[in-house]
């Protein structure tokens, strides 16, 4: 069963230069126009794309061996070198299988063409523009998301306020209806003494 690969539009050249300078990548036309005459370039180039976009840096490709391993060696600084260039060829290679181009292998680097590298390179921005809309998709989900907590913590507040001033209304009409009580009793009590006293003075 074969995979279905989707297969970035090669770019211009103006537009190749234009979209790594963004990204604060150094590459000149005529290094992309004849990358076999530049190949330290190109690899510089694709170093910096790692770290950009998988966040891979040099320090990350160093894997020292085992003391063991370098004390059997005649030239064990070598070994290193060759340790670091394999994993920054898988890590490349990982990164272009991820931008869709399958068939990046060892020959890229040791004989690059124009073609390829701009096949390549197209890719690669093409991933990081995908990135950066659902980057910027993403942010605005979250200023929405954001704006949507804000009000609804808003509008708790405003419920609770106006649930503290109905208890309060409340309560001020309980009061009022406990005064109101005591003085229709007091009245009460006034007119019960008013006439009693009557009722005295006409049985004088």
């Amino acid at each position: 069963m074969t995979l279905t690969t989707f297969a970035a539009p090669i770019l211009k050249t103006d537009e190749i230069l234009l979209c790594l300078n963004e990204c604060n990548i150094q590459l000149s036309e005529a290094e992309l126009m004849e990358p076999q005459r530049y190949k330290d370039q190109i690899k510089g180039v694709f170093l910096s794309l790692l770290e950009t976009c998988m966040g891979i840096t040099t320090s990350d490709l160093v894997q020292p061996p085992s003391f063991e391993s370098v004390q059997c060696l005649s030239n064990p600084q070598l070994f290193e070198e060759a340790v670091s260039e394999l994993a920054f060829l898988r890590a490349t290679m990982k990164l272009m299988r991820t931008c869709g181009v399958m068939d990046f292998g060892l020959k890229d680097f040791q004989h690059p063409t124009s073609r390829r590298l701009r096949k390549q390179l197209s890719a690669v921005i093409n991933l990081i523009k995908f990135r950066e809309d659902r980057l910027q998709m993403y942010r605005e989900l979250n200023d929405q998301r954001m704006q949507i907590v804000m009000d609804v913590k808003e509008a708790t507040e405003e419920n609770d306020l106006a649930r503290q001033q109905l208890e309060e209304l409340k309560s001020v009409r309980e009061n009022q209806k406990t005064e109101m009580d005591q003085i229709e009793n007091d009245n009460m009590d006034v007119s019960s003494i008013h006439s009693k006293s009557v009722l005295y003075m006409f049985s004088l």
